[in-house]
């Protein structure tokens, strides 16, 4: 979802407390990159974490006070997260999928709902082996 003023990402890259311009919803790298292919069009910045084997997807701000699905983690208020310079694309260390200077949101519902689906995707897998 790209707003008028997007959040910017500092060129350098700093830690960023999350709850003011966005949220973060954190997911186990597999399962965000899945959502990501079940997403109809993948709009907002996605952050990688390769220490953490993490994705970082960005929502509006108040998103994660209400966010409940297993295997993620939402950061709103109180949390800060490590943003890699906007134009950083690959490792070493953390990058974006998509190299950009905005920090563009991802629309909260339909993100839930593709995460929600490779939960469930991941679960009838589980029973049938």
């Amino acid at each position: 979802m790209r707003a008028a003023a997007d959040p910017t990402i500092p060129p350098e890259g700093a830690s960023v407390p999350a709850g003011v311009e966005w949220d973060a919803i954190r997911t186990p790298r597999p399962m965000g990159l899945a959502a990501l292919r079940r997403l109809s069009a993948p709009e907002g910045a996605v952050l990688v974490d390769p220490v953490g084997r993490a994705l970082f997807f960005f929502v509006r701000p108040g998103t994660a006070q209400n966010w409940c699905l297993p295997l993620t983690v939402a950061l709103g208020k109180g949390h800060l997260v490590e943003l890699p310079p906007g134009g950083r694309d690959r490792p070493p260390g953390a990058y974006w999928l998509a190299a950009s200077t905005c920090l563009v949101l991802t629309l909260a519902r339909p993100l839930h709902l593709a995460l929600r689906a490779v939960l469930t995707s991941m679960h009838s897998t589980e029973e049938s082996s």
